[in-house]
This record gives structure tokens, C-alpha cells and sequence, in this order.
């Protein structure tokens, strides 16, 4: 049994020989633990993939996500890295007033992604491959306009409030679509 029918069998609760894996690590425990790191992937390898994010449109972001360094991500959001390894945070609202809610829009290019490469992956893969994208719309929310202007939004909900959540969900809708229209598990 490979790991992708390992998985589905767990799925669908049909007595599978084991739970399947996936060990999801930030690169920080990679940097500083790389030989127990290679261990456990060596003596538990991965029955869940991702697949990859290749799209056919540049994304526009700037830097490294988990470097020590400022790295915007594809909506534009920009996080000042303290230490390699991990995300960093967000200061800098997108929206830092609500009136700049009417140029707010989602980052077109991840819809543009090239299916023909992921459904190769999959095709390619014993793995039960998820998509490669994260849809974390609380989170967007936080990044989007910070994590302490996000709470007290909540407090207060304003009606903008709503219209930005709504924004992020159609969003993070259309995105899914996309991942779903490939050969992704």
C-alpha cells in the first residue's frame, strides 16, 4: 500500500495499517538540528506531500519568507524577519485606513498556476498531495492589517470590517477553485 492509498483508507476509516505522516517543520529547526532533522525524515518519511507552486504569472514578492530579512509576500504584506528560520511580523499595515480598502484586491497571479506542472507532480508522486498553497484567511486578515489593528477591529466591527473578511474569503475561494480544477488529492 502506497502512501497516498494509506491515506485515503485513514480517510475514510477503513482500518489503514498505521496513521500516515507528514512532519511539517519550520526551516529554523532545520538550520540548527539538521542531522536529527534528516533522521526522522529518513526513519518516518512523509506519506503527505505538497505540491509545488509554480505559476505562470510572477507572484511579485521580494526576499526570502524565513529569511532574516524583510520579505513582502504575494499580497503585498511586508514582514520583518528577526532571526532566520521563521516568519516574521507584519508592522506595516496594508490597510491602514479604511478608505484604502477601495484599492484592496487579492494577488491575481496565484490564480494563474500552472497545472500542467502540479498534476505532473502528482502523476509522479505516491504521496497524498495537498495543495501548495495556504488558505489561512484569519491569518491574511492579521497580515493585512496587523495583528493588533486586527483585534481591535474585532472589538469594534466596523462594516469595513466585514467587506475586507468578505474580500479575503471570495479570494481564498477563487484560489481553491484553481488548486481544485488539478490532480491534487
Amino acid at each position: 500500500m502506497n502512501s497516498r492509498e494509506l491515506v485515503r483508507r485513514t480517510l475514510a476509516f477503513d482500518s489503514p495499517v498505521r496513521i500516515p505522516r507528514h512532519l511539517w517543520l519550520l526551516p529554523w529547526a532545520e538550520e540548527k538540528y539538521p542531522d536529527i532533522v534528516e533522521r526522522l525524515h529518513k526513519d518516518f518519511p512523509d506519506d503527505i506531500v505538497d505540491a509545488p507552486a509554480v505559476y505562470k504569472k510572477p507572484l511579485g514578492t521580494v526576499g526570502d519568507r524565513y529569511s532574516s530579512r524583510v520579505y513582502v509576500d504575494e499580497w503585498g504584506c511586508t514582514f520583518d524577519n528577526l532571526q532566520s528560520g521563521a516568519i516574521g511580523i507584519v508592522r506595516k499595515p496594508l490597510i491602514k485606513d479604511w478608505k484604502d480598502l477601495e484599492d484592496f484586491k487579492g494577488p491575481e497571479a496565484v490564480l494563474s498556476l500552472d497545472k500542467e506542472a502540479v498534476n505532473t507532480f502528482c502523476k509522479e508522486s505516491d504521496g497524498f498531495v495537498l495543495m501548495g498553497t495556504v488558505v489561512r484567511p484569519f491569518e491574511r486578515f492579521q497580515f493585512i492589517r496587523t495583528m493588533e489593528q486586527a483585534l481591535i477591529d474585532l472589538v469594534e466591527q466596523p462594516p469595513e470590517l466585514f467587506e475586507l473578511l468578505n474580500r479575503i474569503h471570495e479570494h481564498y475561494c477563487k484560489e481553491i477553485e484553481v488548486w481544485a480544477s488539478t490532480d491534487v488529492d
